[in-house]
């Protein structure tokens, strides 16, 4: 997904949380999201793998 999309988190300690993808860190596979919906809302989140986000339609 391109920067500025929104992502759910499918796993993890947040998983099921939707969330908007802030930055992508191509050296290390991971990205930096903020949580949009839920009990963690507004938390950004700066190292979470490729495969624990998947994009919302």
């Amino acid at each position: 997904p391109q920067v500025g999309c929104r992502v759910k988190i499918v796993n993890g300690a947040y998983r099921g949380s939707l969330a908007r993808l802030l930055g992508v860190d191509t050296d290390h596979f991971c990205a930096k999201v903020q949580i949009e919906k839920g009990a963690y809302d507004g938390r950004v989140l700066k190292a979470v793998e490729y495969e624990d986000i998947c994009k919302v339609a």
